[in-house]
């Protein structure tokens, strides 16, 4: 895992974090030529090996070289390139129970990438291809399982390729439902707090850390909490957006079909948060979208326009909330008027059976 100085991790990390950008996972997926290769060609002729001053900035520009000298990837080497993290972890996954701080940065890093290439697993031909490693699916399932923060990323890329997992029920929470259940990054936490109305509706947050990019609940609480939530709402700033957990969280809510608010704070949406507000994919269900302009210096003061859409949004959540409770209430009359016609129509098909057992016995 070492080379010339260097450690696989040092690599694998910057990679990993670049792998948070739609524009790279795409690169790295897709056959076509990308500005990155157009970028790459032209810079390759101003940088040279010869004039870099460490062994780093040597290896960067032979790379860029390198790739500029075949103008682009193939699309077999973007295909191979997820051989090549598939292979990396299974060559080195035993780091995370055996090995040094590096080797298991090294292991989660490459976890990481896997994961992010996932979320584009709707793509059928992409999704097989992971798929069809029976080996990188059976250590994924092994990993899921250990006591290691490792295991929430397994889960999650094994849910992102539709893999069956274990049917874990996680502890019952005593939540007064309806619950609204908010997701956002500990760096926007002091806003959030000025946003909701806990006399409304109960709140329930799900708070990343996005210094570690954790989440101090498992995947089967997470999922349990979506389920039952009334309406998601997603706090969208710079650190939601960096935040795999967040993406994942969101990817599940447009999977149930959840009623989404998406409050923006200082910030233009883009790459998948795109995606979360598509009216194509919301057809059945509302997603709307808040703008807020406060100071992340000073998330006290709100200007007139925030307050309105602080008003604004907690007035559409209880609506959301009092349309879910009229349509559980009709439904619940459904199944009771159900369950009358039902024991209606034993009764009496109980009733048919006496009476021709009673002529069967006359006969005789």
């Amino acid at each position: 895992m070492t080379h010339d100085g260097g450690h696989l991790s040092e690599f694998l990390f910057v990679l990993e974090r670049l792998f948070i950008s739609d524009y790279i996972g795409k690169y790295f997926l897709t056959d076509a030529e990308s500005e990155i290769d157009r970028v790459s060609s032209h810079y390759s002729s101003v940088l040279s090996p010869s004039s870099s001053s460490s062994s780093v900035s040597s290896l960067a520009s032979s790379s860029i070289s390198s790739i500029s000298a075949s103008s682009a990837f193939s699309s077999t080497d973007k295909n191979d390139s997820i051989k090549i993290f598939s292979d990396a972890l299974l060559s080195i996954y035993g780091t995370i129970t055996d090995g040094d701080n590096r080797g298991k940065l090294a292991c989660e890093s490459l976890m990481k990438i896997l994961w992010s290439i996932t979320f584009y697993c709707d793509d059928e031909q992409l999704q097989e291809q992971l798929k069809s490693n029976g080996i990188l699916i059976l250590l994924l399932h092994s990993l899921s399982e250990i006591d290691h923060k490792v295991a929430e990323i397994a889960k999650c890329t094994l849910h992102n390729l539709h893999e069956t997992l274990p049917d874990v029920s996680p502890v019952l929470y005593k939540i007064s439902e309806p619950f609204v259940l908010f997701c956002y990054s500990n760096q926007d936490e002091p806003a959030v707090k000025q946003l909701v109305n806990r006399q409304i509706y109960t709140v329930y947050p799900l708070i990343i850390d996005d210094d570690k990019d954790e989440i101090d609940k498992s995947w089967e609480e997470i999922k349990y909490l979506m389920i039952h939530a009334s309406v998601f709402v997603v706090v969208a700033t710079r650190y939601s957006y960096t935040s795999r957990y967040c993406r994942q969280i969101c990817k599940y809510a447009l999977e149930l079909k959840k009623h989404k608010i998406v409050l923006k704070k200082n910030f233009t949406t883009q790459g998948w948060f795109d995606s979360l507000t598509d009216a194509n994919v919301n057809t059945n269900n509302k997603c709307i979208v808040f703008n807020f302009t406060t100071d992340d210096n000073d998330q006290n003061v709100f200007s007139y326009e925030d307050k309105m859409a602080v008003l604004n949004l907690n007035g559409e959540i209880a609506s959301i909330i009092e349309e879910n409770q009229e349509f559980m209430l009709l439904n619940e009359k459904k199944k009771m008027k159900n369950g009358v016609e039902v024991k209606k129509n034993s009764i009496l098909s109980r009733s048919r059976v006496f009476s021709k057992t009673k002529m069967n016995i006359a006969q005789v």
